[in-house]
Formats: structure tokens, C-alpha cells, sequence
């Protein structure tokens, strides 16, 4: 390869180039018109998600990424069509770097061995690793708390949405959740977000109490697209009783209740340095499986989103 890579957004006027390094016998109408609708609705959020490598006048690579939040990209695809694969990639972490650094927006990224080429990439580029998270598995199904406790747990439903906002800033005040990106009277309507808003997951959210004073809270969630999985958006509980075994004690009923919903899967997640967590995680019999890896232009003392989902 002689000439320079350059990187550009794809227009919509030349998706034509998008295949331009496939095979034309081999591109199915099916293949066409799935990129088609993939395009229609990325490219209105932000034209980064489709970049080209261009040697010369000669597609060598494209990119399709996705913004997952309005600051947190993930790499999804990289395909390349010349003999030094590294120069393309290099040249798309290059490109990511100097446009994001303008808006402070992060790469999600997994520790897998198939997304190894991009971490390498990204840190060539320059991006540095703001925050760590493990992913973790365990089958709930006709799970049943061992813990016997003073603690008695409330739904949601029971509770105006004032007392509800109240008690989830007191539950996380502390610790960076959401912190960052979500104003203390936002939290509840956040946490709305994440899960399906139905009364039916309100009802299923829980306020634990002692001896009539709340605690914490624990929000187990059922996924939206596969209701035999789920997790716990939230396990937190308050400051002065913190380091007294609640938590764990939290995380069992968050467990029971996704199990007594139909779950068979459950999927949790924190930080890489939350040990008290872990420690949770391993107590419950609960599998490592994943770890997630957030890149930034910048060293971050958190990711603006590391805890979108848990914990």
C-alpha cells in the first residue's frame, strides 16, 4: 500500500461504496437491504458510525460503529480489503481519537479474545482505560433466599414517587452511580429507563426496611428482549449501615424475585476494583464470564456512564 489512509464519513448518497470491496456475485439482497435499514438508523444519530478507509481513490476498510449513550460508542465491525490490516485499523483509532477527544465521548469495548484487535487499536490511537467492569452469570430459577433477617421488603408501588426519589439518592450517596450524569430529582426516572417502566416492574422493585426504616433498595429488571434473563439495576444500601452483611443479604432477594419472575438467567456486573461486590458474586455462586473495558482520549477518575446498568 502506497498511498496515505485517509478516513471519511459515509454519505448517504454513496452507500454504493460500503460494498465496494465485496464481491458483487457473492452480495445477497438480503445482506443489501439489511445494511440499508442498519444505515437508515444510525446515520441520523451521528455519521460516525459508518467511516471509510480510502487508499487513493480505493475503499481498503470501513467501520461500523454505534453510540450506545450520547457519550459511549462501541466498535462493532471492522473489515478491511488490503494486505496490511494494522494500517486500516490504526488509521480508524487515529480518526476516532481526535473526533472524540473534541466531545469527551468514551469506546465500550470486552476484554474477549475476539475484540482483542480493537483494544489494541484504540490503545495505539492514544485512548487510555477510564473504568473496568466484570460480568457475571448464575441460573435463578426456583432460587430461594438462605438469609433469615429483621429486614422486611417493600414494592415500589407502595410509595409515591417523591419518597421513591428520596430514598434512591440516599441508597447510592457515596459511591459514583450515575452521579456524573443524572441530577438527583432524575434518578428514579433513569432507573425507569433502564428497565420497561411497566407497573409490573415497579411492583417487583423493593425498598428494604429495619425495624420500619429504610436501608437500601434493590431493582430487579427483566430483559425487554428475553424474558428468561435479567438483572439487578441497583443492589445499594445507606451509608451509616454499609459494611453489615445487607448487601448480601439485598443481592439474594434481588435473585429470588427475578427467579419468581420467570428468570432463568441472571446477569450481573460491577466495577473491577468493587471487591465487596465480588465477594457477593462469589458467595452466591455466581460465574465470571466477561469483562468490559471503557477507553477514553483523556484518564477519567470514572466512566461518565460505567454504571448504566448495575450496581
Amino acid at each position: 500500500m502506497t498511498d496515505k489512509i485517509t478516513i471519511r464519513e459515509l454519505e448517504p448518497t454513496e452507500l454504493d461504496l460500503w460494498f465496494s470491496m465485496d464481491d458483487k456475485s457473492g452480495l445477497s439482497e438480503q445482506y443489501q437491504l439489511k445494511f440499508n435499514r442498519r444505515y437508515s438508523k444510525h446515520s441520523n444519530i451521528d455519521k460516525r458510525c459508518f467511516l471509510l478507509a480510502l487508499s487513493g481513490e480505493r475503499v481498503v476498510g470501513r467501520l461500523f460503529g454505534m453510540f450506545l449513550d450520547d457519550k459511549i460508542y462501541s466498535i462493532e465491525t471492522i473489515d478491511t480489503a488490503c494486505e496490511d490490516s494494522e494500517v486500516v485499523n490504526n488509521a480508524f483509532g487515529e480518526y476516532l481519537y481526535a473526533s472524540f477527544s473534541a466531545d469527551g465521548t468514551e469506546i465500550l469495548s470486552w476484554g474477549r479474545e475476539s475484540e482483542e484487535y480493537i483494544n489494541k487499536l484504540l490503545k495505539h490511537s492514544g485512548f487510555v482505560l477510564s473504568n473496568e467492569k466484570v460480568f457475571v452469570e448464575r441460573n435463578v430459577n426456583g432460587y430461594s433466599s438462605p438469609y433469615t433477617s429483621q429486614i422486611n421488603f417493600r414494592s415500589f408501588a407502595d410509595f409515591d414517587n417523591d419518597y421513591l426519589e428520596a430514598v434512591l439518592n440516599k441508597s447510592v450517596a457515596g459511591t459514583d452511580l450515575f452521579s456524573e450524569v443524572v441530577a438527583p430529582n432524575r434518578l428514579l426516572d433513569r432507573m425507569k429507563s433502564l428497565g420497561d417502566g411497566s407497573e409490573t416492574q415497579m411492583e417487583s422493585w423493593e425498598i428494604a426496611f429495619l425495624d420500619d426504616i429504610p436501608v437500601g433498595v434493590v431493582l430487579p429488571s427483566v430483559y425487554d428482549d428475553d424474558d428468561e434473563e435479567g438483572t439487578l439495576l441497583v443492589v445499594a444500601v445507606f451509608q451509616d449501615v454499609r459494611g453489615e452483611g445487607y448487601g448480601t443479604i439485598l443481592h439474594a432477594r434481588g435473585l429470588e424475585v427475578l427467579g419468581r419472575n420467570g428468570v432463568e438467567k441472571y446477569m450481573g456486573s460491577t466495577e473491577s476494583d468493587n471487591m465487596a461486590m465480588q465477594r457477593i458474586f462469589r458467595k452466591h455462586n455466581c460465574e465470571f464470564v466477561d469483562r468490559q473495558i471503557y477507553f477514553a482520549t483523556t484518564y477519567l477518575s470514572g466512566s461518565l456512564l460505567k454504571n448504566s446498568l448495575t450496581h
